[in-house]
């Protein structure tokens, strides 16, 4: 009886503590932002953990939501940038970038041309610019 009286003192000690709350506070949040990645079938579900832990694990509840809605904001902000540049998501290749060197800017822009993809219908569209290289 005195063992049993022992080790519940011992895990209401435990689960008393700070730090014990603190582990199972963050424990259930990233339990909860893991099923509601799950649910939402995001296709980078660890985004939704990373971004718990980051909130979770301020060390006041004014930090973390301010870290919250500097995130949210951030998000929104990119995502409008990205939308407003044209680039739309899910919608095959975006683009690419090739640096090689060539004898002219003719040489470059025929052997652009010249691509199977372009004959293909792959690329709509092919730029070739001279590179400027500015750092050594």
């Amino acid at each position: 009886m005195i063992a049993i009286t022992r080790t519940r003192r011992r895990v209401r000690a435990f689960f008393g503590a700070p730090e014990a709350r603190r582990l199972l506070r963050t424990l259930m949040s990233c339990a909860i932002s893991y099923a509601a990645a799950r649910l939402a079938a995001l296709p980078e579900g660890y985004w939704a953990l990373i971004t718990t832990l980051v909130i979770v694990t301020q060390p006041s509840l004014t930090q973390a939501v301010d870290i919250a809605r500097d995130q949210i904001i951030g998000a929104f902000i990119g995502g409008y940038l990205f939308r407003s540049l044209g680039v739309e998501i899910g919608h095959g290749l975006i683009g690419s970038l090739i640096v090689a060197a060539f004898e002219s800017l003719v040489a470059a822009k025929a052997w652009a041309d010249a691509d199977p993809y372009i004959a293909a219908g792959v690329y709509r569209d092919v730029q070739v610019q001279p590179f400027r290289q500015v750092l050594p």
